[in-house]
């Protein structure tokens, strides 16, 4: 028996719409079924969930050699520390870093306690790896992004950064907090220190919170804690922090 009309119009708007829905995210052809596709129901689950896997909406607030920060795009600061393959960069780096930008990730559940989860990358439905950005010639880094990726590995190379100076680092001589325009103020945190003969070049550049970036060619001292970098040259700016 077919339902009446009225039922029946409700029921299509309901389907179009759905449709319209999934379209406008990534595709999820050819992938496999997750256990879980809510925060809710895998916090309920607590540790009865770990071992399976789950597709959630996330973007991304950190990211090191082998770890991504994401907080989930549902609920109150749920937040997944997803551990990830060296061949998964590129997918890492696809994951956006705005919370108006989020996009769903397969990942199998390691552990399931209240706000935090961490995980395991699986797949990225319908989201193509990213290539690590274009240095300019004698540079190995054009982002912060591929910096972070590489870890320890950056250690003593070269790279182009938009920088803001933010604020005097107090008690050390020659050393600056910057901060990497378009990164958030954990992951795009950095001190930035300079050779005697660069003085003259440090002292043109404006230092406040809102700040301009420059383009900036640095070399990678540290990252264990904060980004220690050494000031080389500035090679272009000023941009406003937005830009």
């Amino acid at each position: 028996m077919s339902a009446p009309s009225n039922i029946r119009a409700p029921l299509l708007g309901l389907g179009t719409a759905l449709a319209a829905l999934l379209a406008s995210g990534p595709s999820m052809a050819g992938t496999p079924g997750a256990a879980y596709t809510s925060i809710f129901d895998i916090k309920t689950d607590g540790k009865r969930a770990q071992g399976k896997t789950a597709l959630l909406p996330v973007h991304r607030a950190g990211t090191n050699a082998s770890t991504a920060t994401l907080i989930v795009c549902e609920g109150d600061m749920n937040m997944i520390m997803l551990s990830f393959a060296s061949k998964q960069k590129g997918l890492i780096k696809a994951i956006p870093k705005s919370e108006k930008k989020c996009i769903p990730i397969l990942f199998q559940i390691k552990l399931a306690h209240e706000n935090l989860l961490q995980g395991r990358l699986l797949a990225i439905p319908g989201v193509q790896a990213l290539l690590p950005a274009a240095p300019p010639p004698g540079v190995q880094y054009a982002s912060m992004d591929d910096l972070a990726l590489d870890g320890k590995r950056s250690r003593g190379k070269l790279a182009v950064l938009r920088i803001a100076l933010t604020d005097i680092e107090e008690g050390r001589k020659n050393q600056i907090k910057g901060h990497v325009c378009g990164e958030d103020l954990i992951s795009g945190s950095v001190v930035l220190s300079w050779k005697a003969d660069k003085s003259g070049d440090i002292e043109k550049l404006p230092v406040r919170s809102d700040a301009p970036c420059f383009e900036m060619k640095v070399k990678v001292l540290d990252n264990d804690m904060r980004w220690q970098l050494l000031y080389l040259d500035t090679v272009g700016g000023p941009h406003a922090q937005g830009d």
